[in-house]
């Protein structure tokens, strides 16, 4: 994989993603918990 001429390497790519989606999944959660006390106001 090339990244502005830079060659990653596969183990870099792999940490590189792993860490977006721990990223991704933790701010879902944190989207889904404020959405969930969002509607038990409302009620």
């Amino acid at each position: 994989m090339y990244f502005e001429g830079v060659e990653m390497t596969s183990d870099h790519c792999a940490s590189v993603l792993h860490k977006v989606k721990s990223w991704l999944l933790e701010a879902s959660e944190k989207d889904k918990n404020k959405t969930h006390n969002d509607n038990n106001g409302d009620i």
